[in-house]
C-alpha cells in the first residue's frame, strides 16, 4: 500500500502548493454532459468485461488506478494544464496556441516518467514514455473539450486499471524495437483520438476555454 501513500502524499502537496502559490482553479463537476455519460457507460462496461475475464488483484487494480489517476490528473492536467491556458494572452487563445499548451504538458507528463528508473528497465521506460505522451495528449484534450477533471480522471483510472488487472497475464517476450513501434503506434492513436474529441478547430466547443475567456 506504499503507492497508496505516496499518491495522498503527492495530491496533499500539490493541494497546499496550489493554494499557496499558482492558485490555479480545477474545474471538476459532477453534473455531466450526454457525450459524458455515454463515455463513461462505454468504459465502465469495457472494465467489467475486462474484470470478469481477467486474474489480476481487483483491489490492487482499484487502488492504484484511483490513486495514480486522482493525484496525476489534478497535477497535470488540473494545476499545470490550467496554469499554462491562464498564461495564454488573449491572442493565442487559439488552436495553435492550447495544442502548445497540451504538447508540453505531454511532454512534462512523460519526463515525470522517468522516476520509474529505479523499479524497471530503461528500455522499458523508454517505451511507456512515448505510450504516456500520447495518453497526455488525449486527457489534455478531453479536459479542454469538456472543461471537466472527472472526464480525465476516468480514462486515466481506465487506462490504469486494465493495465494493472492484465499485468500478470502471460504475453509472449518482444524485443526493444517491436516495443517502440508498438507504442510509437499508440502513441499515435492516442494523439488521434484526442484530435477527434476537440471535433475539429471550433472553440466555441471547447468548454474549458470558456472559464479563461470570461475571466
Amino acid at each position: 500500500m506504499s503507492i497508496l501513500l505516496f499518491k495522498v502524499l503527492e495530491l496533499s502537496f500539490g493541494i497546499i502548493m496550489n493554494a499557496l502559490m499558482l492558485k490555479q482553479r480545477i474545474f471538476l463537476t459532477t453534473k455531466l454532459g450526454k457525450n459524458s455519460i455515454v463515455l463513461l457507460v462505454v468504459m465502465a462496461v469495457i472494465l467489467l468485461c475486462a474484470t470478469v475475464n481477467s486474474h489480476g488483484s481487483l483491489r490492487d487494480s482499484l487502488v492504484i488506478g484511483s490513486c495514480a489517476a486522482i493525484s496525476e490528473e489534478y497535477w497535470f492536467r488540473g494545476v499545470i494544464f490550467g496554469h499554462l491556458l491562464s498564461r495564454l494572452k488573449p491572442n493565442e487563445r487559439r488552436v495553435s496556441g492550447i495544442i502548445k499548451c497540451m504538447l508540453m504538458t505531454s511532454l512534462l507528463f512523460s519526463l515525470v516518467h522517468l522516476t520509474n528508473l529505479d523499479s524497471q528497465s530503461l528500455q522499458l521506460t523508454i517505451v511507456q514514455m512515448i505510450e504516456v505522451f500520447g495518453m497526455s495528449f488525449l486527457f489534455c484534450a478531453a479536459y479542454v473539450r469538456t472543461g471537466n477533471l472527472l472526464i480525465p480522471i476516468c480514462l486515466h483510472f481506465s487506462v490504469d486499471y486494465l493495465g494493472t488487472m492484465t499485468q500478470n497475464v502471460n504475453y509472449q517476450p518482444t524485443t526493444f524495437l517491436t516495443s517502440a513501434l508498438s507504442a510509437i503506434l499508440f502513441l499515435g492513436i492516442y494523439i488521434g483520438l484526442g484530435l477527434v474529441v476537440l471535433e475539429g478547430k471550433e472553440l466555441k466547443n471547447w468548454r474549458l476555454m470558456t472559464h479563461f475567456v470570461t475571466n
